[in-house]
């Protein structure tokens, strides 16, 4: 249930620990700088992790379908990968440094626990379905954005309010589409979407 990984590791493979639905906890010392593709995915039980202040990425799939509660993401991390943390559904804590500047699709699609979020001031680009089906109460693009990618942030049902900056130029198809809403009704009350800048500059985004 408990791995402390020996510090004379530096790198993590490929679906290292992948399925291993009994693995609660890991610790990583700070020698390791990379961790590969899956290899943490499907670990069922997997609810703690302290990720090393040496690692430059977040692979893709790292977690997905884990159960972990909370992940503080070190300065040293530039990139998220594709499905990182897709369906963790126990997630409600995310941290992000600004160092990031690039987030995959689906990275954080389905973690329905997860309320509050601070997307780093360096991302430009908001890819495909990357917070659908979260838990987000309040979405705050940050002034770096210029793309919202289609659905970005489609169906998180709690979400009461969305602050969007002048500098977002395109916005893809669904991008906040079903956001409030459940079916029918409103879960709180209609969501509602305040814009920076001008009803004109509003009606020039580029839409696809």
């Amino acid at each position: 249930k408990h791995v402390s990984i020996p510090e004379s590791v530096t790198s993590i493979g490929e679906y290292a620990f992948s399925d291993c639905d009994r693995l609660a906890e890991v610790v990583i010392p700070n020698s390791v700088s990379t961790i590969e593709q899956g290899a943490f995915d499907w670990c069922w039980s997997l609810k703690s992790i302290c990720l090393p202040n040496g690692l430059t990425s977040i692979s893709e799939s790292m977690f997905e379908h884990s159960r972990i509660k909370s992940i503080d993401i070190p300065n040293s991390v530039e990139t998220i990968g594709a499905s990182a943390f897709s369906g963790c559904d126990s997630l409600a804590s995310v941290t992000m440094p600004n160092t990031i500047t690039a987030i995959g699709n689906y990275a954080f699609y389905g973690c329905g626990e997860l309320r509050k979020l601070i997307i780093p001031n360096g991302i430009t680009h908001i890819g495909h379905m990357v917070f659908a089906r979260c838990g987000i109460s309040t979405i705050n693009i940050p002034n770096s954005v210029v793309c919202i990618e289609s659905g970005a942030f489609a169906d998180n049902f709690w979400t009461s309010r969305i602050f969007v900056p002048m500098t977002v130029k395109q916005m893809g198809y669904g991008a906040f589409a079903n956001c409030g809403f459940i079916g029918r009704q409103w879960v709180k009350k209609p969501t509602t979407i305040e814009y920076a800048g001008t009803k004109q500059q509003w009606a020039q985004i580029q839409r696809e």
